[in-house]
C-alpha cells in the first residue's frame, strides 16, 4: 500500500499500548521506493526491521560484472551508514533516549566481505535498517493527592506503563526515513563507486597473479601496517610506510594500466628477525590480515595473502580430541601416550600446538603463519646442547618438520623470532627488521634440507554430541569475541582477529546449520565445509541456505574448521 495510508494506521494508535506496534508491519511504497515493516520485537524497548528496496538505477548503471557484486554492497552499506548518523545527529537523538526514535544499520570495519546487509537482487538494491520506534512514557498528574491509598496505587502502575505517540511515529516513518532515504540516493557518487570497485578488481588480479607465480604473500609500497592496539583501525601516530627490499621487489601490471610495487613471498619458508619494538610482529599481523581485501584509505589496500593462512600458536588449556601428533612427539610407548590418536582436555602449550599443525594439514591450509612470542619454545625449536644430553629425544620439534610439511603437504611458512637463529639453517629467504624498515638478510647459510617422511592422518567427524538439543539451542555468541557451545565458551577473537558482530551471527547460523541439517555422517570437517561453501561462492559469498534475519558478515570455512576443532562436544574417529 502507498506509504501515505501508513498515516491513518499511525493515527489510531495514539496513546495505544507500545504492544499494539505489530499493527504498522507492512509492504509501503512511496514513489519506486518499497519499505518492508516487520519484525517488531522488543519488551521495554521496542525495535522494527525495515528492508528498503531500491530501483538500481537510482544508484548507479548497470555496467559491472558479477564478481563485482560484493564490493559494490560493501560500498552502500558504508556510505548508507554515514547518511544514517547524519540523521540522527539532526533529530538529536542517541540510542539511549527512547522518546523520538532511533535509525540503526550495521557499522562495517575495513574488510571487504559478502554481507546479507545489502542485497543485490536482479534490478532492485535492498537494505537492511533497524528503527528503534518512539515510546512515551505517560505522565502522573496533581489527582493522585486526592485519591485514596488504594485507587491512588492503581493510577500509579497503570500509568507506568508506555505508550505510543502517533505524532512522534509520524515525523520518524512518514518524515525522517523518507528524508534519510532521498538524502542518500541524492549524494551517492558513482564515481566514488567505480573506484571502489576498481581497487577490488585489481585486489582480486593481485592474488590470482600471486596465484599462478607461486607467491604466498604481497606487500604494497607505501602500505601503513600499524594499527591503533588490537583495533582495525590505523595507528594515529607517524607510522612508517612501508617500502620492500630492492631484492624483494616485484611490479605488478594492473589490466587497468597502472603498477603496483611491493615486497611478494615466495613459497617456502620465510624468516622475520628483528629485535623488541622493531615492527616483525606489526608485519605479521599485516601479512595475516591480508587473506582479507581492505576499502580504500585502510593503509592496507595491497597486502595481500593466500586465502587459506593460519596463525599457529600455543593455546596452553585447550581441548584435543583423537588428533595426530606423532611428528612431534616421537618414541613414547603407547602405554603413556598415543600420539596418533592424542586426546587430552587441557593441552600444553606444546601439544596445542603440535594439534594446530596436524589441523591446518588436515583442514587445507597453504600457509602458516608463526609468532614466536605466542609459541612454545620447545615445540619450535631444541639446541644443539640439548639435544646431545637428551641423546634419543621423545619430541621432534618443528624446525625438525619444517620443511617436510612444505615438500609434502605444500605447507608455507612464515615465522617472526627475535630470540633463536635456529630458523636460518631451513630459511629460504630471512627479512630484518630495523626501525620498522624491512631489510633482506643474506649474511647466514642454510644447511641441507632434511625431508622425514610424514603421515598425519585425516579424521572422520562425530556430530552426536553437538546434536543434543541442549547443546543446538545454547549455541549463541555471548560478546564480541565469544561464542557459546552448551557449557563452553571459545574465544574466536583468537581465531579470527578483530572479528566483529556479523561474522559472530555468520558463525553461529553456520554452525547450527551444519548440526541440524547437513548430511555430515562418515565426513571430514573439510569435506562437509566444502559441499556448504560451493554453495556460497556460487552466492558471492551470501548464504542462502541460512534462514535468518541477523546481519551476517562472511567468515572464511578455514575459521569455521579451527572452532570445531576446538569444541569440546564434536568427536573424531
Amino acid at each position: 500500500m502507498p506509504l501515505k495510508q501508513l498515516q491513518n494506521i499511525i493515527s489510531g494508535l495514539d496513546n495505544q499500548p507500545i504492544q499494539k506496534y505489530g499493527s504498522i508491519t507492512g509492504r509501503y511504497t512511496d514513489g519506486d521506493i518499497v519499505y518492508y515493516l516487520r519484525n517488531v520485537y522488543g519488551g521495554a524497548v521496542k525495535k522494527c526491521s525495515v528492508e528498503i528496496e531500491i530501483p538500481k538505477h537510482r544508484l548507479y548503471d548497470d555496467i559491472y560484472k558479477m564478481s563485482d557484486i560484493i564490493a559494490i554492497s560493501s560500498h552502500i552499506l558504508r556510505v548508507f551508514y554515514v547518511h544514517v548518523r547524519i540523521k540522527n545527529n539532526e533529530m538529536q537523538q542517541s540510542e539511549s533516549n527512547k522518546q523520538k526514535g532511533y535509525f540503526y544499520t550495521y557499522h562495517f570495519g575495513q574488510r571487504v566481505l559478502p554481507n546479507t546487509i545489502v542485497l543485490i537482487v536482479d534490478e532492485t538494491i535492498r537494505i537492511k535498517l533497524e528503527i528503534k520506534l518512539p515510546i512515551n512514557a505517560t505522565a502522573l498528574d496533581g489527582k493522585l493527592l486526592n485519591m485514596n491509598a488504594k485507587v491512588a496505587s492503581k493510577q500509579l502502575k497503570k500509568r507506568r506503563k508506555d505508550v505510543i505517540s502517533s505524532k512522534s511515529l509520524k515525523i520518524l516513518l512518514m518524515k525522517r526515513l523518507p528524508e534519510l532515504m532521498e538524502s542518500f540516493i541524492e549524494s551517492f557518487s558513482e564515481d566514488e563507486l567505480i573506484s571502489s570497485v576498481a581497487l577490488h578488481r585489481n585486489q582480486n588480479y593481485i592474488r590470482r597473479y600471486m596465484t599462478e607465480r607461486g607467491y604466498v604473500a604481497f606487500i604494497g609500497n607505501g602500505a601503513v601496517l600499524p594499527r591503533k592496539g588490537m583495533t582495525d583501525y590505523k595507528n594515529p601516530r607517524g607510522a612508517k610506510a612501508f617500502k620492500s627490499p630492492p631484492s624483494m621487489e616485484i611490479k605488478i601490471m594492473l589490466p587497468d594500466g597502472g603498477c603496483v610495487p611491493g615486497m611478494g613471498i615466495k613459497e617456502g619458508i620465510t624468516v622475520i628477525l628483528g629485535d623488541a619494538y622493531q615492527g616483525k610482529s606489526t608485519l605479521l599481523s599485516a601479512i595475516y590480515e591480508g587473506i582479507y581485501n581492505h576499502i580504500s584509505g585502510d593503509g592496507r589496500e595491497y597486502v595481500l595473502t593466500s586465502i587459506c593462512a593460519l596463525k599457529i600458536r600455543a593455546e596452553s588449556g585447550r581441548y584435543i580430541q583423537n588428533t595426530d601428533i606423532s611428528f612431534y612427539l616421537k618414541n613414547i610407548p603407547q602405554s603413556i601416550c598415543n600420539a596418533k590418536h592424542f586426546t587430552t582436555i587441557s593441552a600444553s602449550g606444546s601439544t596445542a600446538q603440535a594439534a594446530a599443525i596436524s589441523e591446518a594439514v588436515e583442514s587445507g591450509c597453504k600457509l602458516m603463519l608463526f609468532d614466536e612470542d605466542y609459541c612454545a619454545n620447545n615445540f619450535m625449536y631444541k639446541e644443539k646442547r640439548i639435544r646431545e644430553i637428551f641423546g634419543t629425544s621423545t619430541t621432534a620439534p618443528l624446525i625438525d618438520n619444517a620443511y617436510s610439511l612444505f615438500i609434502q603437504y605444500g605447507i608455507s611458512m612464515i615465522i617472526a623470532v627475535g630470540a633463536s637463529a635456529q630458523y636460518l639453517d631451513i630459511a629460504n629467504r630471512a627479512l630484518l627488521l630495523r626501525e620498522y624498515q624491512v631489510h633482506e638478510f643474506n649474511d647466514y647459510e642454510k644447511v641441507e634440507d632434511r625431508v622425514d617422511r610424514m603421515n598425519i592422518h585425516h579424521r572422520v567427524a562425530d556430530w552426536t554430541g553437538l546434536r543434543k538439543a541442549e547443546v543446538i539451542n545454547s549455541i549463541s555468541s555471548t560478546g564480541e569475541q565469544t561464542l557459546r557451545l552448551g557449557a563452553e565458551l571459545i574465544d574466536i577473537g583468537e581465531i579470527i582477529g578483530n572479528v566483529n558482530g556479523g561474522q559472530m551471527n555468520f558463525i553461529v547460523n553456520m554452525l547450527k546449520h551444519l548440526v541440524m541439517y547437513e548430511s555430515i555422517g562418515g565426513k571430514t570437517i573439510p569435506a562437509t565445509l566444502d559441499d556448504c561453501y560451493e554453495n556460497i561462492e556460487r552466492n558471492m559469498g551470501i548464504p542462502t541456505f541460512l534462514v535468518t534475519s541477523d546481519y551476517l558478515e562472511y567468515v572464511r570455512k578455514y575459521d569455521i574448521m579451527q572452532i570445531l576443532y576446538r569444541c569440546r562436544y564434536m568427536q573424531f574417529k
